[in-house]
This record gives structure tokens, C-alpha cells and sequence, in this order.
């Protein structure tokens, strides 16, 4: 998964939309990115969004939930944020509503915490 956004980042484009749904594991082991319908093309410069979000709320950087600047950190992000889902049994926030996820996003509030007894 690292080298496929790697590949995407060296070839300017920042995925959007990285996610468990959006993973594929083979029956070798070897893993693919897939729905690309969210990519961004920042070769000509920064990937600037508009008010519209785009992408699953639970596994979205928070400066893709604010409308901000997106690169390759953004999918980082996500990627770390399905590293988290897999390590502890659910995503780093939670919310009934989108809207509740990506202020909890975008503030650090509401982390599942995970206690060892």
C-alpha cells in the first residue's frame, strides 16, 4: 500500500479517498488501491478544494475536511487512519453523523481510546 502512494505522490496525484472498502488484498499477500474517482492532479500546483467534500468522513485529513490545501500527506493521513482501525478495532473518530466525524477530525476530540487491563 506504501509503494502505491508512493507511486501516486512521485506522479503529483493525491488519492482522496484511501480506506479500508478501497484496499484489496490478494491471495498472494500483495495489496492494491482502488476508486481512484476522487484523485487530484496537483502536477500544474497544490491541490486547493472546494466547499464540496469529497472522501469518507472517518479516514479524511483534516485539511481535506476543512477545504484546504491536499498532497500526499493527506493520504498518509488516511492511510494511518486504517493502520489505527486495523490495530484497535475501529477508526480514530467517531460519530453518528459525518458531520460530528470531521469536527471530532478536525479538533482531536472523541479518539477511540483502547484500554489495557
Amino acid at each position: 500500500m506504501v509503494r502505491a502512494l508512493n507511486y501516486a505522490d512521485e506522479s503529483g496525484l493525491v488519492h482522496r479517498d484511501v480506506k479500508p472498502e478501497n484496499i484489496l488484498i490478494e491471495g498472494d499477500g500483495r495489496t492494491r488501491l482502488t476508486d481512484c474517482g476522487l484523485v487530484l492532479d496537483t502536477t500544474s500546483g497544490p491541490g486547493s478544494l472546494s466547499r464540496i467534500i469529497l472522501g469518507t468522513p472517518t479516514y479524511m485529513a483534516p485539511e481535506q475536511a476543512s477545504s484546504g490545501t491536499v498532497d500526499a500527506r493527506s493520504d498518509v493521513y488516511g492511510l494511518g487512519a486504517v493502520l489505527y482501525h486495523m490495530l484497535l478495532g475501529g477508526p480514530p473518530f467517531k460519530g453518528e453523523l459525518p458531520v460530528a466525524i470531521l469536527a471530532r477530525s478536525l479538533h482531536g476530540a472523541g479518539m477511540c481510546m483502547v484500554s489495557s487491563r
